[in-house]
């Protein structure tokens, strides 16, 4: 998310592609949950 960092954070414009994973199935879950706009 380094990428998407500098972009907000300059102001350009961005396209961002996102998929998420089901939460049950990871051990990560929690650090997964992602708020997609």
């Amino acid at each position: 998310s380094t990428g998407a960092a500098y972009a907000n954070l300059g102001g350009m414009p961005m396209i961002l592609i996102t998929g998420q994973k089901p939460i049950m199935s990871s051990r990560q879950a929690r650090f997964q949950i992602v708020d997609v706009v």
